[in-house]
C-alpha cells in the first residue's frame, strides 16, 4: 500500500515538473501599429484653448489630450466654460480611425473614418451608431471634422443628428 502511495507521488511530481518545464514563455504585448491617420491625431497631444461658435453664441473651451493604453488609443477631454467635461476616445480600427463620443447630454455616440488620404489634412468621421438613443427627442452628435490647420492650430466641426442645424465649429490654439 505503501509503495503505490510513493510511486503516484513521484509520477505526479514528474510529470508537474515537466508540466512546469514545457510551459510557454510570456509573450510580450505587440507594439503598435503605424497608422497614418492616428499618428496624425496624435500630434493633437497636449492642452488647448478653444472657442466655439455655436452661430449665435461664442463659448470658450478647454480640451486635454492625452495617449492611453500604452498609445494605441487618445483620449479627448472636453470642457465648455461652466458645464461639466465630454471625453471622446479615438483608436484605430484597421486602416481606419474610430471613436466612441461620451456626451453630457447622456448619449454615446460612435462614428467612424471612411477612406484616409496620405497626406492627412482633415479627418471625417461619419455616425455609426450610439447607446442611450431612446427616444427621439435625444439628440447626439452625428458627424465629426477634425481639420489640421498648423502645429498650434486645429479645428472641430461637429454636426449634430438635426441635418438643418448649423455644425457646432470649434477652433483651438495650443497652450
Amino acid at each position: 500500500m505503501k509503495k503505490g502511495w510513493c510511486v503516484r507521488l513521484v509520477h505526479a511530481v514528474l510529470l508537474g515538473g515537466l508540466a512546469v518545464a514545457t510551459a510557454a514563455p510570456p509573450v510580450r504585448a505587440a507594439e503598435p501599429a503605424r497608422h497614418a491617420a492616428f499618428d496624425r491625431l496624435k500630434t493633437l497631444v497636449g492642452s488647448w484653448d478653444g472657442v466655439a461658435d455655436f452661430g449665435k453664441e461664442k463659448v470658450t473651451v478647454t480640451l486635454s489630450i492625452k495617449t492611453i493604453s500604452r498609445g494605441t488609443a487618445l483620449m479627448e477631454t472636453l470642457t465648455f466654460t461652466g458645464e461639466s467635461e465630454m471625453v471622446t476616445v479615438y483608436h484605430p480600427v484597421g486602416d481606419q480611425v474610430m471613436l466612441t463620443h461620451y456626451c453630457s447630454s447622456n448619449t454615446q455616440p460612435r462614428m467612424r473614418t471612411d477612406s484616409i488620404p496620405k497626406d492627412v489634412r482633415e479627418l471625417f468621421f461619419k455616425f455609426l451608431d450610439a447607446t442611450n438613443m431612446m427616444n427621439s427627442t435625444v439628440t447626439a452628435m452625428h458627424n465629426l471634422k477634425v481639420v489640421f490647420l498648423s502645429p498650434t492650430q486645429f479645428r472641430q466641426e461637429w454636426y449634430p443628428q438635426d441635418s438643418a442645424s448649423q455644425p457646432v465649429v470649434i477652433t483651438y490654439r495650443r497652450k
